[in-house]
Formats: structure tokens, sequence, C-alpha cells
């Protein structure tokens, strides 16, 4: 219990803050790729419930100004507070980008994950090049510079990297108060929780599959010469197979249990 209480809160603080402080010009990719590792269990459910959310609304694109006189324009809810001002396009290049952003990705998928790391790692990138939106993973990219004038890509796995103009990323954050130059994810908010949800589990996991939990102890008795025989792992088998199938489940719960020559006794076993 208590090596699984110290593994927790070491998770909690990969997770959270307790990572040398490159300064303004690190995103911290070690903490962003042990904050992606977490997308499991508990975590995953609330992150996908959140991102399909965000992911499913509608998109809009319109032109602020006063439109032709004598057209009545019908508004989404969330658009008739601009009123008369807005006059929505049926088309537009960004929405024709987004419904298709590359060849791997349609709208949905793109808006997901780019929701999905918000939450995780507190940070989302989108990269543009001819005409497509790609998501970077957090912990593939880092600014160059304080004001972000270029960004240095290296994908996962790869011993590569690639310079990016940093007017073709969009970066996207949830504000640190204390840093303007940090973020904060939900997942780092709540560390320690999830650290101790996920060592909680593993404990529970292992006590199923690796605990010895029997309830009766079978004792041999001596044989024509007055000794204990040891039993094969076979004979072994036997008579756990014997008994489960005479006494074993609601159907032979309270069958009477005859012991012969072999079986000496049955006791109750107390752990």
């Amino acid at each position: 219990m208590h090596a699984a209480a110290s593994k927790a809160v070491a998770t909690a603080h990969s997770l959270a803050a307790n990572m040398p402080n490159l300064g303004p010009l690190s995103a911290n990719l070690g903490k962003h790729q042990e904050q992606y590792r977490h997308f499991s269990g508990w975590t995953y459910v609330a992150v996908k419930t959140i991102a399909t959310k965000i992911a499913g609304q509608p998109l809009y694109v319109g032109r602020i100004g006063k439109p032709p006189k004598g057209r009545k324009l019908y508004l989404p809810g969330s658009l008739k507070g601009l009123g008369d001002t807005l006059e929505p396009l049926a088309s537009h290049a960004l929405l024709s980008t987004l419904e298709q952003p590359n060849p791997l990705m349609v709208r949905w998928s793109l808006m997901f994950s780019s929701v999905g790391s918000l939450l995780l790692t507190g940070r989302a990138f989108w990269w543009l090049t001819e005409g497509q939106i790609w998501p970077i993973p957090s912990h593939w990219i880092e600014a160059n510079d304080p004001l972000r004038g270029s960004w240095t890509l290296r994908p996962y796995g790869s011993a590569e990297t690639y310079t990016l103009p940093g007017e073709d990323v969009i970066p996207f954050t949830l504000p640190d108060p204390s840093d303007p130059f940090g973020a904060v994810s939900p997942l780092q908010a709540q560390a320690l929780a999830v650290a101790t949800d996920e060592e909680i589990q593993r404990a529970q996991h292992r006590a199923f599959t690796q605990g010895v939990h029997p309830d009766l102890m079978v004792r041999i008795g001596k044989d024509q010469a007055g000794n204990v025989p040891t039993l094969t792992d076979k004979q072994r088998q036997e008579i756990v197979r014997a008994l489960v199938r005479r006494h074993g489940g609601p159907h032979g719960k309270h069958n009477p249990l005859v012991v012969d020559g072999l079986i000496q006794g049955v006791e109750k076993l107390s752990m």
C-alpha cells in the first residue's frame, strides 16, 4: 500500500509541475508526453465526453455589416445577439478547409484531437500548410523564442527536426495566470486525484489476477505405513476438481462433504 501511494505521488508530480523549470522557451515536452499517457480510464471517459460535445458543434462564418434591406435572416440561437449586423455566408474557404482539414481527417476528428490536447496538456497546435490543417501533439513542438517567431517540430520517434515559421502555427492554450508563457490543463490541476485513482485500479487488478485466496484446506490422510504421501500436481488437481464439481456454485452449497480414506479432513481456512 505504501509503495502504491508513493508511486501515485511521484506520478502526480510528473503530471504537474515537479520537473525542471525550462523557462518560457520550452513547452516542457517530457511533461506533455507523460500527460498523454494518462488518456485512459476515467480520464479518457471525461475527456472524450467533453471533446465529443465540442467537436459536434456546428461552425459558421459570417460577414459583419448591414445586410440587404428586406432580407430576413435566420440565425442560429448562438448568433442572435448580433442581430441584423451579421450576414451568414453559405460557403467560405475556411469552412471548406475545416470540413476536410487534411487527407487523414475530417472536421470532427480535427476538433476532437485539438480539444483533447487542451484538456490533457493545456495546449493544442494547428500546423497550416498548403491549404491543410494538421493538429500537432504538444510534445512534438516547442517555440524557439518567447514571441513564437518560429517553432521546432520533431515528430515522436523521429531523429529529424523541422523549423516552422511562426505564421504557419496556431497555438491554443488554457492560460496559466501565474505565467504569461505557460498553460495549465484540467489533468494537471487534478494530477494527484488521477494518479491515486490509477494506482487503486492497478492494486485491485493485481489482487484479482495475482492474489491467492483459498477458502478450504484439505488434509490428506496417512498411508498404510503411517506416512503422509506427497501428491503429484495431477493428483492435487483431481482432488480440487472433484471438490469443485460436487460442492462448487450455488447448486452445491449445502451438499454434505464425504471424507474417505484419502482425505483426513477439510478445514475452513482464514487468512
